[in-house]
């Protein structure tokens, strides 16, 4: 099977990682997956981090780091991908840390960009493939929550058929 060239490749890789990322939350800004990004790179930054480096305003750095944990804000369900805590040393300083859903979500984003991409390769992720990483990320991670609430095998099963 002949391959695709190195930029088709790297585009159908990152397509495939974005529609994963996707399924944690299918109206996901730009923002909170560079966001994300900054702080799986950079485990135990502070919220203050994200404005200076990603030149965010301060209420932004906020929004996202809330809508990445476990509660966005007006009660909603975040992503749980990330946990802040308050720092040791100074208390006003919250810190931000990758959950065990989030760490999954980094070795699978891992995983896929060093995955061969043939010409057959989909850039989306099929409804086998969708099932099993939602079981995946919830793994000793019971507690963790998608867009529409706490996610159930059932819940997987239900919303993978739904995908387009």
């Amino acid at each position: 099977m002949v391959g695709l060239s190195d930029e088709q490749a790297y585009l159908v890789r990152t397509t495939k990682i974005l529609d994963m990322l996707r399924h944690f939350d299918r109206e996901v800004p730009a923002q909170v997956l560079v966001s994300f990004f900054y702080i799986a790179s950079h485990n135990g930054c502070r919220v203050s981090d994200l404005t200076d480096k990603l030149k965010l305003e301060s209420s932004s750095a906020s929004r996202i780091s809330d809508w990445l944990s476990d509660y966005h804000r007006l009660g909603k369900p975040g992503m749980g991908l990330i946990v802040k805590k308050k720092d040791n040393m100074d208390l006003r300083v919250k810190r931000l840390y990758l959950t065990k859903k989030g760490q999954y979500v980094v070795d699978r984003v891992i995983e896929i960009s060093q995955q061969p991409v043939f010409k057959n390769t989909s850039p989306l992720f099929n409804d086998e493939e969708i099932i099993q990483c939602l079981r995946e990320s919830q793994l000793g991670d019971r507690q963790s929550t998608t867009a529409s609430g706490p996610v159930t095998p059932g819940d997987m099963e239900t919303a993978a058929r739904q995908q387009p």
